[in-house]
């Protein structure tokens, strides 16, 4: 094969920017440079062992096979798009892709270069304010209609009560008001009351000092204020606080806008750092109505592009920013249509504009894209008019290609799975949260303005002194922070949130501090709830004198006890949740690996021995296999291994390697008949050496009656066979006490040359207490078994005693109702009023009770759906439900609202019975003057789906929270509410049925919130 390199290595190689070759068909990467690995966080080697699919989130790769389907088609060699990547960490990123097609090594391939635009979002707010405001200045003819429409936006934008916008005069001597917009009754009587004030002399009322200050300035109870001119209009029209913003052009105030409201200074100060930024823009826009009269200056003084076409579209004039910005000279734009200067996708767009300006029409805010004489594309707003007996159009166009990048990446970074950023800018004393950020903490960020010396009051009380050491530290130091806390929301919820931070530094001072905030709640309440899960395991298992440790069927830890940590030197937390393969490799080629992978295929207990060479140690090892893993118990074994080889190099020595374990150790002269054993008969089954002979028959005869034939039919069969030498069994044997100890024993058949036995040595370990906790355990899961079959039984018992006793209690119940009924028929002209009435009692009674009986029918059956799963459509269930119950919904005036609730794969009769119970709840416990206000709300979680319906009736005290969810129990007498408070105990049922759990938040007289969750199940395939 011949490789040919390719010609782009140089740009590939040391490009900034991301770059990769992969197969065009296949997506295998075959190329990767520098920056990509740093970027993506994959060495070079993981990045050639993966394939484009890899980098994309699994509900992107659709989109990438079809988009590559489409590139295969199409002839050229460059692409452009924006993607959605995946970073090694799990970090959904966008990138801006070019590709180009190259040859590499004889394969069709594609060239990838990328750009990150995921960045912060900005405000939408800000670009439709900004919009507005743009739209004022471009369609009015004159600078008071301009001035008014300006007043009237600021007012709407803020719900302000006036506004007001003052500009100097040709003298620079006083400062005028140009035009206001009194937007409240509070603000008209503002204006009643100093009809003569229209102007101030520099420093003279707030215009004037902001006019003469060059900044912003916040003035409070203004009724009172000496300064403020016309206080007391303000006192009689009940404005408490004003902000004046100057407007800047040229870096000069050319003007004022004036704010005034009935609320505190807060609500200003949530609104000043938008409005402030855009003060040069507004100045610029009122500098350019002064000056519009004079259009040779207009179209050398404004940024934007200002010209005059025919009908056509031919350019007849253009100033000198819009042969700038499009990068052509004058000659070369005139008498050529916009044709040859828009961009080819954008002609069709710009024809339709240049139609509707043929009928009349004027068109604003119609964006299209322009190529400049260097190829660059640029992006143009454009605010057209058309005079058609002159046969002209007059435009401008702003170029918004900052903003559409901005807009871009507002769209990717709202992707971001619950990340937000933030900014402190301590030069300028700001701070600023991004949405996220906001939402994190439960804010409004159209209401809230975080201040920076209130959000340490966010956290937590215990983590404060920890967040504000760390920020400090990075203020003072630079060095960066990562760290997680709890920080306590507006709504007074607690939430786990990781906060990382970076320091900008100049000349040694830190000027700004810059991260993100992640919402990482319900991981740590998963963590939480496995460190529970794991605390409560069974403490059999710490009490195991063996070590013990199990893992699951993809080798992960799952349990490491203590004696494990002693022998191992691995602490448990080091080593649960991980793979035991990767935390040991060396064992890979051992013994453990082979009999632990037996042990799983074969799911039958083995038992070993090996030498673990890391730490010198021998272990022996039983496996116990099961489904879902495997369960192993080791012990060292070294002594008593070192002290086999001894014995079986010199036999001289045997006593006093006897003394140095614990395993009672035997050794057998066979051919002249003698046994000899260690202390470790004594120290485990109590023989004394002074008082016990031992002989083989002896030996044999302390075996259990029900295990020594076994044992010697073993025996038997290793003295005669000469290949087998290592011998191993459990059985049963006699202490001197004279109850039975389960060992193991392990034994050495050592032969002449002529194969026959001469010795055996052998060593015995007491395992009667690792039997019991086996025979324990297995004790405790037939226990189990038995007591949920039990229970099973019992459940069926009660639910057939439910159906039989309900049953025979409505005939009664039917009788009483149907006698009462004859007796008032027949005899009601000749009884009075308190007999008819004790009549009515006992009909309603009977109605009640059978009432009672059908709920009990009701509540027994739920819980136990008989029916398959299947996808539910929960608005599909709520039309129905608005259906059912319309006649008490038109009766009550009731508004039930819903939007895009989620399909679920669950039980339909369930969900069904659930939403009915909670709905006919909120619409029953309503307000008598009120009309109930009911809204349905979902929240998807990882795991499940969280539903509230929240009401605005007559509440619940806290103190009832737990009763309300018990059969029969209930907090009105029938006079107030009727029913037998048996529809929120059948709700909870269903809830805890489908592996849910319900809840609620109640403030009596204000309503009520019903909160209930829903696991996500698969469906089954």
């Amino acid at each position: 094969m011949t490789i040919h390199k390719p010609d782009y290595s140089s740009f590939f190689y040391f490009n900034p920017l991301p770059s990769w070759v992969y197969n065009l068909k296949t997506f295998k990467v075959l190329d990767v440079n520098q920056a990509a690995i740093d970027h993506y966080g994959y060495s070079k080697k993981e990045f050639l062992e993966l394939s484009l699919k890899d980098l994309r989130p699994p509900t992107e790769v659709p989109h990438l096979v079809a988009a590559h389907k489409d590139i295969q088609t199409k002839t050229g060699n460059v692409y452009f798009g924006v993607f959605t990547h995946q970073k090694k960490s799990g970090e959904i990123i966008k990138m801006e892709i070019n590709g180009h097609k190259v040859d590499y090594i004889d394969q069709e391939s594609m060239l990838a270069v990328c750009l990150d635009v995921t960045e912060q979002k900005n405000k939408e707010l800000e670009k439709e304010l900004l919009g507005k405001i743009s739209l004022n200045f471009s369609l009015e003819n004159d600078l008071k209609n301009s001035a008014k429409g300006l007043c009237k936006t600021i007012s709407e934008f803020g719900l302000f009560d006036f506004v007001e916008l003052w500009l100097p005069n040709l003298e620079k001597t006083q400062i005028q008001l140009i035009s206001y917009e009194a937007a409240t009754p509070q603000a008209n009587i503002f204006y009643e009351w100093n009809k003569e004030v229209k102007s101030f002399h520099l420093a003279e009322g707030l215009p004037g000092i902001v006019w003469l200050k060059n900044s912003s300035i916040f003035w409070k109870d203004i009724g009172k204020n000496d300064d403020f001119i016309r206080k007391e209009s303000a006192q009689k029209a009940g404005i408490q606080t004003a902000l004046g913003i100057p407007l800047f052009f040229d870096k000069k105030v050319i003007g004022v806008l004036l704010i005034g409201t009935q609320n505190d200074i807060n609500y200003l100060k949530k609104h000043v750092k938008l409005i402030e930024q855009f003060g040069e823009f507004i100045g610029s826009e009122i500098n350019r109505k002064k000056l519009e009269n004079d259009l040779s200056h207009l179209y050398d003084a404004i940024p934007d592009i200002i010209c005059v076409t025919d009908l056509q579209g031919r350019f007849l004039r253009i100033n000198k920013a819009g042969c700038e910005l499009i990068g052509y000279s004058e000659d070369e734009i005139l008498y050529n249509t916009f044709e040859k200067f828009v961009h080819p996708e954008d002609r069709n767009p710009s024809n339709d504009d240049l139609i509707k300006l043929h009928q009349g029409r004027k068109t604003y805010g119609f964006e299209n894209r322009y190529i400049n004489k260097n190829g660059e594309i640029i992006w143009l707003s454009w605010t057209s008019n058309s005079n058609l007996q002159e046969g002209l159009i007059y435009a401008t166009a702003r170029n918004i290609t900052s903003e559409k990048k901005l807009r871009e990446i507002n769209q990717l970074a709202s992707k971001l799975a619950r990340i937000g950023s933030w900014e402190i800018d301590l030069i300028g004393n700001k701070l600023f949260w991004s949405n996220m950020v906001h939402e994190l903490h439960e804010t409004d960020p159209g209401e809230f303005l975080p201040e920076m010396e209130e959000v340490i009051y966010f956290y937590r009380e215990d983590f404060r002194p920890m967040v504000n050491a760390t920020v400090n530290n990075c203020m003072q130091t630079g060095a960066p922070f990562d760290f997680e806390a709890v920080l306590v929301t507006a709504q007074k919820n607690e939430r786990w949130v990781r906060a990382i931070g970076n320091a900008e530094m100049v000349d040694g001072k830190c000027h700004r501090i810059y991260g993100s905030f992640q919402d990482i709640h319900e991981k740590k309440k998963a963590e939480e709830k496995l460190i529970l899960a794991y605390q409560e395991k069974n403490t059999i298992l710490e009490s195991i004198r063996d070590a013990f440790f199990s893992v699951n069927k993809d080798w992960t830890v799952t349990y490491w006890n203590k004696e494990s940590e002693n022998i191992l030197g691995k602490s448990k937390d080091a080593i649960v949740g991980k793979n035991l393969w990767e935390v040991y490799p060396e064992a890979i080629d051992s013994d453990f690996y082979r009999q632990y992978h037996k042990a799983l295929e074969t799911q039958e207990i083995i038992t070993f021995e090996e030498h673990y060479l890391t730490l010198n140690i021998w272990f022996e090892v039983t496996v116990y296999p099961s489904n879902v893993g495997l369960s192993v118990y080791f012990k060292d074994i070294t002594l008593r291994k070192e002290a086999d080889i001894r014995l079986l190099q010199a036999n001289d020595r045997f006593e006093k390697v006897t003394e140095a374990t614990n395993d009672a150790i035997w050794d057998y002269d066979v051919l002249n008949n003698h046994l000899f054993w260690g202390k470790g008969f004594y120290t485990l089954f109590g023989y004394k050496a002074d008082k016990t002979k031992p002989s083989f028959d002896l030996l044999k005869s302390l075996i259990h009656e029900d295990d020594r034939e076994r044992i010697a039919n073993q025996v038997n069969r290793y003295m005669a066979d000469s290949k087998l030498k290592d011998w191993f069994e459990e059985f049963r044997f006699l202490k001197a006490d004279g109850s039975y100890a389960f060992v193991i024993d392990r034994a050495t058949f050592i032969r002449n040359d002529e194969g026959t036995v001469v010795q055996v040595i052998g060593a015995m370990n007491d395992i009667t207490e690792r039997k019991n906790y086996e025979n324990q355990l297995l004790e405790l899961n037939e226990s189990i078994r038995q007591y949920v079959s039990e229970l099973e039984l019992t459940n069926q018992e009660l639910e057939q005693f439910a159906y039989i006793a309900s049953h025979d209690l409505q005939e009664p119940l039917r009788m009483i109702s149907s006698f009462m009924d004859l007796l008032k028929r027949k005899y009601g002209a000749h009884l009075d009023d308190k007999a008819h009435m004790y009549i009515d009692f006992a009909t309603d009674g009977a109605k009640r009770m059978k009432k009672i009986i059908l709920d009990l029918l009701d509540y027994s059956k739920a819980g136990k759906s008989f029916e398959v799963k299947e996808k539910v459509d929960l608005n599909e269930l709520q039309v129905e439900y608005l259906q059912l119950r319309r006649k008490i919904i038109v009766e009550k005036s009731a508004m039930i609202t819903y939007n895009n609730l989620p399909q679920l794969y669950t039980c339909r009769a369930a969900m069904t019975q659930i939403f009915h119970c909670l709905l006919d709840n909120a619409i029953k416990y309503s307000k008598i003057s009120t009309p109930p206000n009911i809204q349905i709300a979902a929240i998807e979680n990882e795991k499940e789906w969280e539903f509230s319906i929240k009401d605005n009736g007559i509440g619940i005290d806290p103190k009832f929270f737990d009763k309300i969810f018990i059969i029969f129990q209930r907090l009105h007498n029938n006079d107030q509410f009727s029913g037998t408070g048996i529809g929120l105990s059948i709700a909870k049922k269903q809830v805890e049925f489908l592996g849910g759990k319900i809840w609620l938040e109640s403030i009596p007289g204000q309503g009520s919130v019903f909160y209930f969750t829903v696991p996500k199940i698969k469906p089954s395939k």
